[in-house]
Formats: structure tokens, C-alpha cells, sequence
């Protein structure tokens, strides 16, 4: 069992609720869901959340087509936020701090998170967003961020989910301004899993169009350095040659704490071990570096 059992749960019962969702035929979603049991019992300590993740949707597809439930939501939030990219972009631009309001938006977008979440709303999304100036961000982690961004050399840019991947475009575009000279590289996930931003997504909202984008290899929803589903090794040569890395949303965080890396993690929480683990209220804002992440539990 992975280390935290209401991890595990969680993993197993979002698994159940997606596969009970699938049309087919009574018996066939009964088989399907012994299997999806039997590969979570499957499942050991050396395994994250997004690793099983992973695996009980592996199982899934072996049934049916289970990307197909995420292609309508997936275009839904990415036109959505392309139509208030430039609204947003403008308010960053004008604003006293525009790195803080920055990342406050891209922070804000991490809401839209079909693999967290049983349920994503539009109206929340917009309740999310007006309220991004509210979201608490640590000066000395800020000012890191921004000493880090202007003196370094490499950075990637490790996405999230789609339609938040346009108020990272936001933030990237800010990013290449402040330092021109700085390398950015783009990382979404290797395959389709969950509303998880592609290599495709990236190109329809326009993110290709100003840095590189690579897939990570692998369909996890985050980016296993270990593990059964770990990213090949270009890409863990890409992060381990980089000066600096911002790391969007929980399955990002899961898989890559620990790494020792230059990692700037952006995400709220939005599960009861997020919550938990930060001493944080659902939705609330988390901006730390991997080399002083202290948790709760």
C-alpha cells in the first residue's frame, strides 16, 4: 500500500467512480471493477498516488476509452481561460508587482483538476480567480523565486492540468521578459491522463508558441523520479541539469519531493492530505522550494 492509506482510498474509490461512469454492458463493468481492485491491492509502498493513479487507469483502458471523458472538459477550461487571457495578462502587466500576481493566477488556475476533485465548476474557477490577490504567498520564498529567475540559466517549467496551463502561459511570457537570456523549457505529461495538460493541449492554447514543449515520457499524472512509471532518463538528465524548476499542482509535488532538486512547487490544496499535510484549509495556496518544504504531517 502506498505510505499514506486515504491516499490509497482516495486512488481506489475516484478509480471506481470514473469506471462505474463508462458505458458498457453490466457485466463487463463488474469485471472491470474486480480488476480495478485487485491491481490497488497490488499497489506497495513504493508506489505514489499518481503512480497508482496511473495503474488503475492502465486497467480502465484495457475496457474502454477513458480519455474520451476528459476531451470535452479538457477543451471546455482551456477555451475558457484563453478568453480571459488577455483581460488577466493586462491586470498583471499593471499591477505594482506583476511576479506576484503572476503566480498568484497561475497558482489559482491549479482549481481546474479533474483528478482531485469530484467535481469542477465553472463559477468556483471564477470565484478562484477573483479571489487570486488573496492568495498568501511567503516574500522570502518570493524573493528567492525572483533572485532565482533573474541571476539563473535553465529553467523548466513543469505543468499541470489544462486551461491552467494559459495562466502559466501568462506567467512564462512575464518570466521571459524579466530575463531574456534565461533557457525554458516546458514539461507536460507524456500521455492523456485526466484533464492533464499534452503536448497538444500545450499547442492549442498557444503555450509551444513561446518556449519548448516536451512530453515527460511517462502517464502518470505527476513525474516519477522512481518507482514503476518513472520518466526516461532524458528527462531526469532535463531536471537534474536545470538551475531552477517551478512545479505546478499536488501529483507534481508527490512525485518530485525529495529529489533534493531547485524546485519552486505552485498548487492548492485540494484534498484532505494536502490539507492535512500543510495545516490548510481546502483551496488554499501553497508556494515552497524544495529545500525548505516543512510539513505538517
Amino acid at each position: 500500500m502506498i505510505a499514506n492509506e486515504s491516499c490509497w482510498n482516495c486512488c481506489l474509490n475516484t478509480a471506481l467512480r470514473r469506471a462505474k461512469a463508462l458505458p458498457m454492458p453490466p457485466g463487463k463493468t463488474e469485471e472491470m471493477l474486480a480488476e480495478i481492485r485487485r491491481a490497488a491491492d497490488d499497489c506497495t509502498g513504493c508506489e505514489s498516488a499518481p503512480a497508482m493513479s496511473a495503474i488503475l487507469t492502465a486497467v480502465m483502458k484495457k475496457y474502454a476509452d477513458v480519455d474520451d471523458q476528459y476531451v470535452e472538459p479538457k477543451r471546455r477550461f482551456n477555451e475558457l481561460m484563453l478568453n480571459l487571457e488577455d483581460r488577466i495578462a493586462n491586470e498583471v502587466m499593471a499591477s505594482e508587482d506583476p511576479l506576484t500576481r503572476a503566480v498568484q493566477y497561475a497558482m489559482a488556475g491549479n482549481y481546474i483538476d479533474f483528478g482531485a476533485l469530484d467535481v469542477v465548476t465553472e463559477d468556483k474557477l471564477m470565484e478562484i480567480l477573483a479571489g487570486s490577490s488573496k492568495i498568501s504567498l511567503s516574500p522570502k520564498t518570493l524573493d528567492r523565486l525572483k533572485n532565482d529567475l533573474i541571476s539563473q540559466k535553465r529553467l523548466i517549467y513543469i505543468t499541470d492540468n489544462c486551461g491552467e496551463i494559459v495562466m502559466d502561459k501568462i506567467l512564462i511570457r512575464l518570466i521571459r521578459q524579466m530575463n531574456p537570456e534565461l533557457d525554458v523549457t516546458i514539461l507536460v505529461r507524456g500521455m492523456p491522463i485526466h484533464n492533464d495538460a499534452t503536448v497538444e493541449d500545450a499547442a492549442f492554447v498557444g503555450l509551444s508558441d513561446i518556449a519548448p514543449v516536451i512530453g515527460n515520457g511517462t502517464c502518470a499524472p505527476g513525474t516519477p523520479l522512481d518507482g514503476s512509471l518513472i520518466v526516461p532518463e532524458g528527462i531526469r538528465d532535463l531536471l537534474g541539469g536545470a538551475d531552477i524548476c517551478i512545479s505546478k499542482g499536488q501529483g507534481n509535488f508527490e512525485s518530485l519531493h525529495g529529489s533534493g532538486l531547485n524546485i519552486y512547487y505552485m498548487f492548492l490544496c485540494k484534498c484532505t492530505a494536502f490539507m492535512d499535510r500543510f495545516g490548510m484549509e481546502q483551496f488554499a495556496g501553497v508556494m515552497v522550494n524544495e529545500r525548505n518544504v516543512i510539513l505538517r504531517h
